[in-house]
């Protein structure tokens, strides 16, 4: 799902696609880091602690969420409708 949504980012260059890829791969790498599989392939001699990677996969999904609504929120006021007014705080 995630090289899906990153082909459509590359062919109709909506960032709202590149937004939703790089929180489908969060949470992948949010499961290997917990079951195990990132600390035995990815990075087997790093001397990190085991707790830091999970939260940083967590944060970056919840910043891509606020991220997209955001992006999502001013660009559909004007798509609304055709005679719908545009406000100063989002351009059409």
């Amino acid at each position: 799902m995630g090289l899906f949504n990153f082909m459509l980012f590359v062919m109709l260059r909506r960032k709202l696609y590149l937004l939703y890829t790089v929180a489908i791969f969060s949470l992948v790498l949010y499961q290997v880091i917990q079951t195990g599989a990132a600390w035995t392939v990815l990075w087997p001699h790093l001397g990190l602690r085991d707790d830091w990677p999970p939260y940083v996969a967590w944060v970056v999904y919840f910043a891509l969420i606020v991220a997209s609504r955001a992006s999502s929120s001013n660009s559909s006021a004007c798509r609304r409708s055709p005679t719908a007014s545009c406000s100063a705080r989002s351009p059409c």
